[in-house]
């Protein structure tokens, strides 16, 4: 009898992988539906505008030409707080 191939190891790897991976992702939570749409990464400035604040507290950030009011709330890939609009402008 011939070995395990290279090739059919590396898909029995990836498998296993793929699968691993998708249950971490599963166990991640969701974001809740009003924070649902586009993911863009947000700025070190909302994260800055919640340095010495605590989750629901009121903060601004100022973006140079404006500056937006909202709250500090969990950021989702990070263990740190954001400062996130109240109402999203555009809305």
């Amino acid at each position: 009898m011939r070995g395990i191939s290279r090739n059919h190891l590396f898909l029995v790897l990836c498998a296993a992988s793929f699968g691993a991976a998708s249950a971490a992702a599963e166990d991640r939570p969701q974001p809740p539906a009003d924070r649902q749409g586009p993911q863009r990464k947000p700025t070190e400035a909302a994260f800055s505008a919640c340095t010495d604040l605590q989750e629901n507290d009121v903060c601004e950030v100022d973006l140079g030409d404006r500056t937006i009011e909202g709250k500090c709330v969990p950021a989702r890939d990070e263990a740190r707080l954001l400062c996130l609009p109240e109402q999203p402008e555009g809305r």
